[in-house]
């Protein structure tokens, strides 16, 4: 009866799908790869993956309003970007991508009004035959939060993964696939990997200041974790890191997946002004595998970091999120990331902002004023 039931919404839905517009950016949420012999060679079956292990996989899908679209891919040999063009055929709802280049036609159907799978036998750059079944989410593009920002007098980016809906929201998608120096949002990761790695038991045990004074009285002192993370201690974090140690950290790095993983810079300063990188699209999916406990970090470390992480309890939603901050030759270049839970649902959100006329003397409060006043939109409160 249920599953009667199931096929009859289906058909009844079969005329919205078909009306559906294809237009817009489709992200990759879900992969399955396998080998030419049919075993499995990696699966991504619990959302977004934009770090392939092997090979060179779209995950990217722009589409004009006459169909035409091009294929973006991630070619994690050389680190560099493939783009493909083409056309989408569909009837109903099922079709082809006809490429303009001889890779062949892969299957396409549409799942939902923003959910668009791809599935076909084919060899984008004639490497390697595999079977390769895709689906895509649609992006809604929000130009109305540019307001947020030109209030601010801040240039940047946000970009939020609805949980519930599958579904990005992003204002200036370009600037989300640009690296950045992760600053103090790095305190995120690193609190997981000290806890994980035995360089503090928990959020309450102290670790004695160092006796080097700072322009910040508040940071003159002894500090356990949960104060440290709040008010973003530096000295405080360097001494986690080199208790978790330069080889722990770069295994940390290389099995989670974080950013370009570079550690160049040292051990005490490489995501303060050495040469790791990390994108707005690469935060959010490390803060979804972080959530779902999909890291290698240990369980109660990932739960002690999520409550350290707690800006605010409105009551129907909460607002989760680390700040970060450097300046970049004069420019004031910042970060607020994290997660919004509401009762449900889950958002995941990544603020990415610069001042593009010098340092900015609200610079602290304006990441902060823009991420409520965006969540505000969308939750309409």
């Amino acid at each position: 009866m249920q599953k009667k039931l199931i096929a009859l919404l289906f058909l009844l839905q079969l005329p919205i799908l078909a009306q559906a517009s294809l237009a817009g950016e489709w992200h990759l949420a879900k992969q399955y790869i396998y080998n030419r012999d049919g075993s499995i060679d990696s699966v991504s079956d619990d959302g977004i993956d934009f770090f392939r292990k092997i090979g060179d996989m779209p995950d990217l899908l722009k589409i004009s309003d006459d169909r035409k679209f091009t294929m973006h891919f991630r070619d994690t040999l050389f680190n560099e970007r493939l783009v493909y063009k083409g056309a989408i055929l569909l009837k109903g709802i099922e079709g082809v991508m006809q490429f303009e280049l001889p890779l062949g036609n892969p299957a396409v159907k549409m799942l939902s009004p923003g959910a668009l799978m791809i599935s076909r036998d084919y060899d984008p750059v004639q490497t390697t035959l595999r079977r390769v079944e895709k689906i895509f989410h649609k992006t809604d593009i929000r130009e109305g939060f540019r307001k947020f920002f030109d209030d601010e007098k801040l240039d940047g980016t946000i970009l939020i993964y609805n949980e519930k809906e599958k579904r990005y929201i992003v204002f200036n998608p370009d600037r989300t696939r640009n690296g950045y120096i992760p600053a103090s949002t790095f305190k995120i990761f690193n609190s997981m990997a000290g806890i994980t790695y035995g360089a503090v038991k928990d959020e309450n045990e102290i670790i004695k200041w160092d006796g080097v004074k700072r322009s910040r009285e508040e940071l003159n002192k002894d500090l356990d974790m949960r104060e440290a993370f709040k008010i973003s201690s530096v000295w405080f974090y360097q001494e986690i890191a080199r208790r978790i140690g330069a080889e722990n950290m770069q295994k940390a790095l290389a099995e989670n997946r974080y950013g370009n993983r570079n550690m160049n810079g040292g051990l005490e300063r490489f995501w303060l002004d050495g040469e790791i990188r990390i994108s707005p699209e690469q935060q959010v999916d490390f803060l979804r595998r972080m959530y779902f406990f999909k890291l290698s970090f240990s369980p109660e470390s990932v739960r002690i970091t999520k409550s350290i992480m707690l800006l605010k309890d409105e009551g129907t939603y909460k607002l989760y999120g680390k700040t970060g901050w450097m300046d970049s030759h004069g420019i004031d270049l910042g970060w607020l990331v994290g997660f919004v839970e509401t009762e449900d649902n889950i958002y995941f959100y990544a603020l990415n902002v610069e001042s593009p006329e010098g340092t900015v003397k609200n610079f602290l409060t304006a990441r902060r004023a823009i991420v409520d006043r965006v969540f505000e939109t969308l939750l309409k409160r």
